[in-house]
């Protein structure tokens, strides 16, 4: 089943496909387009989140790494759209794969109005550890005197309150 991911403009449609394999995990992108974009990619461990390189080992042909944190990926053309295939094993850094498409002749960012696109990759878990356990390894050494959790009053509850 195909994923469509940009459908709202009418000269780009991009769209995923998973599929399990012996090896793993198999996510073909898919793209229709008369320009031809470079994949900008890697994985993040949460949504929204900072990206990370890609393990060399799983990078498909025609793949340069930019920098500390993301590789690119040119698309190869066939059928009337152009496709790029990422096999990732069952130890897949992690659960989103994150990516932009970049334009070389245009020099434009198609990066989802600066959010960057998310691809769900719930097969495979995060491992980074949660809020409450960043914090509490944060607070762990520290003197603390009273702990006590309060909520915040709205914008709207303070409005009420200076009324009053």
């Amino acid at each position: 089943m195909t994923e469509v991911i940009i459908t709202d403009r009418k000269d780009l449609w991009l769209g995923a496909e998973k599929k399990r394999g012996d090896a793993g995990l198999e996510v073909t992108l898919r793209l229709k387009s008369s320009a031809h974009f470079v994949l900008h990619w890697g994985f993040a461990r949460r949504f929204p989140g900072t990206w990370q390189l890609p393990p060399e080992q799983i990078w498909p042909a025609q793949t340069r790494a930019f920098n500390g944190q993301a590789v690119q990926t040119s698309f190869t053309a066939g059928n009337g759209e152009q496709r790029i295939t990422l096999r990732l094993a069952e130890n897949s850094p992690a659960p989103f794969l994150v990516f932009d498409l970049y334009c070389p002749e245009t020099r434009r960012w198609e990066n989802n109005g600066g959010k960057d696109f998310y691809f769900p990759l719930p097969e495979f878990k995060s491992d980074a550890p949660s809020t409450a356990q960043i914090l509490e390894g944060e607070i762990q050494n520290l003197e603390i005197l009273h702990r006590q959790v309060l909520s915040l009053d709205s914008a709207a509850e303070l409005d009420r309150k200076s009324v009053v």
